[in-house]
């Protein structure tokens, strides 16, 4: 097991689901809904009873090393396992939760064995043609869904390190439109922390609304970044009462939005 500080994972919600008359269960997980970029990426896995792989774990728990040898173990060690990605134009079309939904099922649809039982991390359901059991923080509890994190993570990173070395001039936030290479991207974006820093907003809350990938207001999260702002990025799907609970809380001193985030300001 790699460091004293993490529980050895054990196979008790897939057995336990098992015993509840399930007879194969996989474990499903996702990367890549938080970055500003790129696909989301999902995979699922089945596991054999009583598996045992030595560090197992959330994949967010690990350093890039341990989990590119863990995806080898979990490939060569799994009943069957699939990995489905859904891209950034999908996501833009469908919005992040539906996107990863998707992926979800284009992971499930790769297994060569058919399950009965999905366990899945989080608290929402993607629609799979089988039971469904959500488990909030499943890929620290659960070894079939840390399996799938980690498929997940390391599929993900090894398309966003092709895709750098394919366009090593371009700036992962740049969509084909604004063709921006990163020095043109980091120097619009300090120019706007430079601006900010103007105005007395130094380390001060700014509420950035913003479509995931809208690029005007990537250029402007990111000068809050250099101008030593505090960030938040907020969805702009998000409810009017919860937005208005954390401006009320934050109190920010400047809001910056897009066009598509205008409904809640």
């Amino acid at each position: 097991m790699w460091g004293d500080e993490m529980e050895a994972l054990t196979m008790e919600y897939e057995q336990a689901a098992k015993n509840s008359g399930f007879s194969v269960v996989c474990g499903i997980d996702e990367a890549g809904r938080g970055p500003l970029c790129g696909p989301v990426c999902a995979a699922a896995v089945i596991l054999p009873d009583d598996c045992v792989i030595e560090g197992l774990n959330d994949s967010k728990k690990l350093s890039e090393k341990k989990r590119e040898q863990l995806f080898d173990v979990i490939c060569s060690t799994a009943v069957s396992f699939g990995v489905g990605m859904a891209t950034a134009k999908e996501i833009d079309e469908v919005n992040i939760l539906q996107a990863t939904f998707l992926a979800m099922r284009r992971a499930f649809a790769q297994l060569t064995t058919q399950p009965d039982l999905a366990l899945i991390d989080g608290n929402q359901k993607p629609g799979l043609p089988c039971a469904e059991e959500t488990i909030i923080k499943g890929d620290a509890k659960c070894m079939s869904i840390a399996a799938a994190s980690i498929l997940a993570k390391v599929t993900r990173d090894r398309y966003m390190r092709a895709l750098d070395k394919q366009y090593p001039e371009k700036t992962a936030f740049a969509d084909e439109q604004d063709g921006m290479t990163f020095v043109q991207f980091r120097d619009a974006a300090m120019q706007i922390g430079s601006g900010l820093k103007q105005y007395g907003l130094y380390k001060d809350p700014v509420v950035v609304l913003m479509d995931a990938r809208h690029i005007p207001c990537l250029k402007a999260m990111m000068g809050v970044v250099y101008s030593g702002c505090f960030y938040i990025p907020l969805d702009p799907l998000s409810p009017a009462e919860r937005l208005q609970v954390i401006f009320d809380q934050l109190q920010p001193k400047l809001v910056i939005y897009d066009e598509k985030a205008e409904k809640v300001k």
